[in-house]
Formats: structure tokens, C-alpha cells, sequence
């Protein structure tokens, strides 16, 4: 666990996200996820979890705590 996080511990950090929804949809669908939708329904906060190496790098505008304004990105 990264300190300050507190990811699963009530901090402001994603700590909710679907991955049996996500892995059923792969398994029967045949939909490979490009992310995963994380969200802490306290902070209000939401993030893309993404595949490593790749981080969520904000894109450079809009509101933070916001996932439409971060993406995928390699190192």
C-alpha cells in the first residue's frame, strides 16, 4: 500500500472497481478491457485502473477527480 493512499483502508484513494463484471464480459464476450473503472464513492474521486505498465496520467485540464481527464499512459 502506497502511504496516504489508504486505497482500501476509508481513504480518498479508488477503492471500488467491477473486476468480476470485467473479467465476465472478457470470458464471454470476448471484450479484452482496456482499463478498469475505479471510483471512492466518499471523495468522489475516479481513476482508471490500467493494464502495467501503463499509469493514469492526468490529461491536463478539467477536474481532477474526474477519469474522463486521465488516461492510459506508458513509461
Amino acid at each position: 500500500m502506497v502511504p496516504g493512499m489508504a486505497h482500501c483502508r476509508g481513504g480518498d484513494g479508488p477503492d471500488t472497481f467491477d473486476t468480476i463484471g470485467t473479467l465476465e464480459k472478457w470470458r464471454e464476450q470476448g471484450v479484452t478491457p482496456k482499463t478498469v473503472a475505479a471510483t471512492n464513492r466518499n471523495s468522489g474521486l475516479s481513476r482508471p485502473l490500467c493494464p502495467y505498465p501503463q499509469y493514469a496520467k492526468y490529461k491536463g485540464s478539467g477536474d481532477l477527480k474526474d477519469a474522463a481527464n486521465w488516461a492510459c499512459t506508458a513509461p
